[in-house]
């Protein structure tokens, strides 16, 4: 008898476990950091339907491209410009490294939507803000 209940619990955990939610965090929707030292702020806006991404620096479109999904919680973005690996926490955040920002010190952006919404933004200055992009 009591090797039938063992048996038996030991089953319904195995199901139990089998069906249980897969918890990995998926890369989608808006991310901000907050104001790093030097006064900028970054928004990136991850398109899982079409795997692109945007970045903004204060409000201006400096970059775009595509990301691909590594495993459960790494991706790699990749532009024209720039080339970097995220490592996804389980809160939807992760840390970002530009040499001309934050004193070249990461950041962390933090999921502000699951939605990355519509850029309509328009500035003269955008080439200003694509220079924050390069290596030191």
């Amino acid at each position: 008898m009591k090797k039938i209940v063992i048996s038996l619990l030991l089953m319904i955990s195995i199901v139990l476990v089998g069906c249980s939610p897969d918890t990995a965090s998926v890369l989608e929707g808006s991310y901000q950091n907050e104001t790093v030292e030097d006064g900028h702020f970054v928004s990136l806006a991850f398109y899982p339907d079409d795997s692109s991404f945007v970045e903004l620096i204060d409000n201006r479109k400096v970059d775009s491209g595509t990301f691909e999904k590594k495993s459960d919680n790494i991706y790699l973005v990749k532009s024209e410009k720039q080339e970097f690996e995220i490592i996804l926490d389980k809160d939807y955040t992760f840390e970002i490294t530009l040499d001309q920002l934050n004193d070249g010190k990461p950041f962390q952006p933090k999921n502000t939507s699951k939605d990355p919404g519509e850029i309509a933004t328009e500035f003269d200055d955008v080439e200003e803000y694509e220079k924050l992009l390069n290596k030191k």
